[in-house]
C-alpha cells in the first residue's frame, strides 16, 4: 500500500471528503487528491494531513544490533 492510499483511508475513516480535508489544510481539493495518489510524501505533509483529519500520528524507528 502506498502512503497516499493509507492517507486516503485515514480521511475516509474520519468521514471527511477531499474538499473538507482541503479546507482544514488550507489547500485545494485537487492538492488533496494529488497527495492521495503519491507513493511518498514529506514527513511534514504527512503530519499536517493526519492532523487535518483529526487523527493522531506516531513515527517510530528501530535499529537492530
Amino acid at each position: 500500500m502506498t502512503i497516499g492510499a493509507y492517507l486516503r483511508q485515514v480521511r475516509e475513516r474520519a468521514e471527511l471528503t477531499q474538499s473538507e480535508l482541503a479546507a482544514n489544510l488550507g489547500v485545494t481539493q485537487s492538492a488533496v487528491a494529488k497527495i492521495e495518489r503519491r507513493e511518498d510524501v514529506l514527513v511534514s505533509t504527512l503530519i499536517a494531513y493526519v492532523k487535518a483529519a483529526g487523527a493522531r500520528y506516531e513515527i517510530n524507528a528501530w535499529v537492530d544490533d
